[in-house]
């Protein structure tokens, strides 16, 4: 019996048969027997670049072969693990401070800041991550009487002047006298703890008096129309005290005892003391 077809597909079967070997099929029903030598069962393995059965160019997998397949690596290709496939998952995927897609991501917050809407002009911070577009240099806006100052945050900030001095929106600036406590001008010159730089002093008093209860010193000084009141005088650290009869007399003179207590007194014989 001559068989040409099995299962319904058709065979050329080789026309003699060989003494040992295995039938082979070139894919397109034309069978060959192959001496068994050149079939070999190999051992499947994986390598970076892929999978490959050792053992030669004709070895095949066997029935009941195991393949193993190493996981991938940053150094070794293979599978990736489901713990693999989610971290890079979660890379994928966009939330937070973005939106949109991984290849057209929108950016809602830099460093946690804001980002602000579209506008003309630079980008700005108040120092506090509030960003905010402006215009080029300091504000155009500001507080009347208000000055710009820089803030701890090396900010141009506007604050009101305060303190020793006021200001009016003309730019006119005057001493405060209206505090009543701190450090003002006004407080410190009534201090009795304050003094002033005598360098700072118009000496030209023209008719105003000066009076002190301490001791007023100077060194070589011109005195013209001296007026002394009071009960003592001290010259040269020596007290004197004058005598309490305001009235003059002609013909005496001014006395002294070893006190220092001055008084007026006639000259002996009358007439005058020199001549």
């Amino acid at each position: 019996m001559t068989i040409s077809k099995l299962g319904g597909q058709a065979y050329t079967f080789p026309a003699s048969n060989a003494t040992s070997g295995v039938l082979t099929n070139n894919g397109s029903g034309t069978l060959t027997w192959v001496p068994s030598a050149s079939t070999t069962f190999g051992n499947l393995t994986t390598t970076t670049s892929g999978m490959t059965i050792t053992g030669g160019t004709g070895a095949i997998a066997g029935a009941g072969a195991t393949i193993n397949i190493q996981n991938a690596t940053n150094a070794q290709s293979g599978l990736l693990t489901s713990a693999d496939w989610t971290t890079f998952n979660n890379k994928v995927s966009i939330g937070g401070d973005l939106s949109g897609t991984s290849a057209s991501p929108t950016v809602s917050k830099v460093n946690g800041s804001s980002w602000p809407s579209n506008a003309a002009g630079v980008l700005t911070n108040n120092g506090s991550g509030s960003l905010s577009w402006g215009a080029v240099g300091l504000p155009s806006t500001l507080n009347s009487a208000n000055i710009f100052v820089g803030n701890a945050s090396n900010v141009a900030t506007g604050v009101a002047v305060s303190g020793d001095i006021v200001i009016t929106n003309a730019g006119v600036t005057s001493i405060s006298n209206t505090a009543s406590t701190g450090s003002n001008i006004i407080n410190a010159i009534n201090a009795s703890s304050a003094t002033i730089n005598g360098a700072r002093i118009n000496t030209n008093f023209n008719a105003q008096n000066i009076s002190t209860t301490g001791t007023l010193s100077s060194g070589a000084t011109t005195i013209t129309g001296l007026t002394v009141s009071g009960a003592t005088t001290s010259l040269n650290n020596k007290t004197y005290t004058w005598p309490n009869n305001p009235t003059l007399t002609a013909g005496t003179f001014l006395q002294t005892d070893a006190s220092g207590n001055l008084s007026w007194a006639s000259v002996p014989g009358g007439g005058d003391m020199l001549k």
